[in-house]
């Protein structure tokens, strides 16, 4: 496997479309319709479910591959921002998060959701990162 990095998963999976690669690391909604119109075909789910998108779609785990990645998505402000500020932030956004046309909107697009408070998220993404270098070295990816 040669790791090729992209710019986002738009880009990538235009590359997969075109023929340039064979195999593309996304979320099922980033590849949604290409897929349903028939240009590619999901291998597997990285999650301990299946996407309610793709039912049919069998997580890697139920393949025997013991892989779970996720998308996520978080939201970061500058160090040294007024903790007053920062507080308003984060309630304006837990709001937001919390109304029912986001969750809509959320379902809709195939997306799941789960909030994390800053601490948790803080927590979630050492976590994430040692996970992911552990896969890296594993696969003779990380630099050396």
């Amino acid at each position: 496997m040669k790791y090729i990095p992209f710019d986002g998963a738009a880009p990538a999976v235009t590359a997969l479309v075109g023929g340039h690669l064979t195999a593309v690391s996304v979320s099922v909604a980033e590849v949604r319709g290409q897929v349903q119109s028939g240009n590619l075909k999901i291998l597997g789910v990285m999650d301990t479910k299946r996407s309610s998108i793709f039912p049919d779609v069998p997580t890697f785990q139920e393949q025997g591959i013991d892989v779970t990645f996720g998308t996520w998505r978080g939201l970061a402000l500058p160090k040294g921002v007024d903790p007053e500020k920062r507080k308003i932030l984060a309630e304006a956004f837990k709001k937001g998060f919390d109304s029912p046309e986001f969750q809509a909107f959320a379902k809709n697009a195939g997306l799941n959701l789960a909030y994390q408070d800053s601490a948790q998220f803080a927590e979630f993404l050492a976590k994430n990162a040692a996970d992911v270098e552990l896969v890296m070295q594993k696969l003779g990816l990380a630099k050396k």
